[in-house]
């Protein structure tokens, strides 16, 4: 993942300065420069070709590489230290192909680049289709406020219906996606509203969020939500409260309190929609 972050990133971040320089020279802008810095923006260019192409060549291979093992082993992906970080990468990639400033990506040959952004396309759209089948996977996605945004897939749906080298059910299985999404924006909706008047020992002390899955710390007593702490200790095998030594074979299920927490949430959005009927 980190090599399809890294390839992925140059490449994009490499077209859009060779777009910028090739408006410049097109417009004119460098017939008014002396002869050395136009030679100099000349090789620029040019070098930033040579780059271009090497990345996109390896970006395009670690892009569908990736959509395949995410058909294979998909398990891998969804498990809550990973799912972030692939979502917001999936994201970001998306936004950044058919988003609003796509337009910053438009060399003027796209061929001698290798720049191959609708099969980049398919098989990040891919992707999503491959994980989608489970929910912590698109809470993950919609949870990504740096690339996210109801836009995101109508965007990438109209651009899959304009590729004809797609698989043919890719573009209706996002429309799926796309629903679900919006139906999950709603219950966040629900939940943020929820969680401004939810008893405090339903929140999470860490992220200040209603808790999904709690579990007790043994070694400070603190209850905290499951995919919180397992996030933590990725990078961190301490207690966050005390800084003792923690593992998440060791945290213990609060079932009581999840049971009480789904009742808890289940009355009192039954008593809002009968207020707002």
């Amino acid at each position: 993942m980190n090599d399809a972050i890294f390839l992925l990133d140059e490449a994009l971040s490499t077209l859009t300065s060779i777009r910028e320089l090739e408006i410049e020279r097109d417009t004119g802008a460098w017939r008014e420069l002396p002869v050395q810095q136009r030679h100099q923006n000349e090789g620029n260019l040019r070098s930033l070709g040579h780059m271009a192409r090497i990345y996109n060549i390896m970006g395009n291979e670690t892009a569908h590489t990736l959509a395949y093992l995410s058909d294979e082993v998909r398990t891998i992906f969804v498990h809550p230290t990973l799912a972030d970080r692939m979502s917001a990468m999936l994201n970001y990639f998306l936004r950044a192909l058919v988003g609003p400033n796509m337009g910053q990506l438009k060399v003027s040959d796209f061929s001698r680049l290798e720049f191959k952004p609708h099969k980049l396309v398919v098989d990040i759209c891919a992707i999503y289709k491959n994980l989608s089948e489970h929910s912590e996977f698109l809470t993950a996605v919609l949870n990504d406020e740096r690339s996210f945004s109801g836009n995101l897939f109508p965007s990438a749906i109209a651009a899959l219906y304009k590729i004809t080298e797609r698989p043919p059910d890719l573009a209706e299985a996002m429309e799926t996606i796309s629903d679900r999404i919006r139906l999950m924006l709603s219950q966040k909706a629900d939940d943020d509203e929820l969680c401004e008047i939810a008893p405090s020992e339903f929140i999470d002390p860490i992220m200040g969020t209603i808790m999904d899955n709690p579990v007790i710390l043994p070694t400070s007593s603190m209850t905290v939500d499951k995919k919180v702490i397992s996030r933590h200790l990725l990078s961190d095998q301490k207690d966050p409260f005390n800084r003792k030594p923690l593992t998440m074979n060791m945290v213990q299920p609060d079932d009581d309190l999840k049971q009480r927490i789904l009742s808890w949430k289940k009355s009192t959005l039954a008593s809002k929609r009968e207020l707002n009927q």
